[in-house]
């Protein structure tokens, strides 16, 4: 994180940005969802935890907002190799219909790797300044980017806004996934504006 704040000269604070969250219940993919918590889902694995928490949870965010926005998986968002914003995104959500390409705006949501937090959060937090640019570069600016840090079983929030970024005072746990949905629509309803 360190490293991100100095070379993008960001300055940095934690405080708790979602203080009002709407909770959604999780109806299309609950049944997936809570099988790959209780019984399938072997603590190593990050690709179960992808395909059976993470996913779905996109994939209800899609059903919700009438399938009017794309979630890639895997995706490379390759925007600058000179300062290292080149690479394979775990997520990438776009509220955009197009599914050939990724389009702008966008946000990313980074699965952290080996269950460690602290790497995945600053993961996300250079992904976010790569869709900053990205979305710059598709004449699509936007002051404000949003990202998320997951085990799949804590969820964590990151906004950088202007150079300002900052992480979400509060995490999720798995019996909150209804308000990580609220606060993904929060989101999405954002970008929407």
């Amino acid at each position: 994180m360190r490293e991100v704040i100095k070379t993008f000269q960001l300055t940095f604070r934690e405080k708790n940005f979602f203080p009002e969250i709407e909770s959604i219940p999780i109806k299309i993919y609950e049944h997936t969802i809570q099988h790959g918590l209780l019984e399938a889902l072997p603590r190593g694995s990050e690709k179960i935890r992808n395909e059976l928490i993470i996913m779905p949870l996109m994939l209800e965010l899609c059903e919700l907002n009438d399938n009017k926005m794309t979630v890639y998986s895997g995706e490379f968002l390759n925007v600058d190799a000179q300062k290292k914003l080149n690479g394979e995104c775990d997520f990438i959500l776009s509220l955009s219909e197009i599914k050939a390409f990724v389009d702008a705006p966008i946000m990313v949501l980074v699965e952290a790797k080996k269950q460690d937090m602290e790497k995945g959060t600053d993961q996300c937090a250079a992904q976010m300044v790569g869709a900053k640019i990205f979305n710059e570069k598709q004449g699509k600016p936007y002051d404000t980017i949003f990202g998320c840090a997951t085990t799949a079983e804590t969820w964590r929030f990151l906004r950088l806004q202007n150079n300002e970024l900052t992480l979400d005072s509060q995490s999720y746990g798995t019996e909150s996934l209804d308000k990580v949905l609220g606060i993904l629509q929060q989101i999405v309803d954002f970008y929407k504006k």
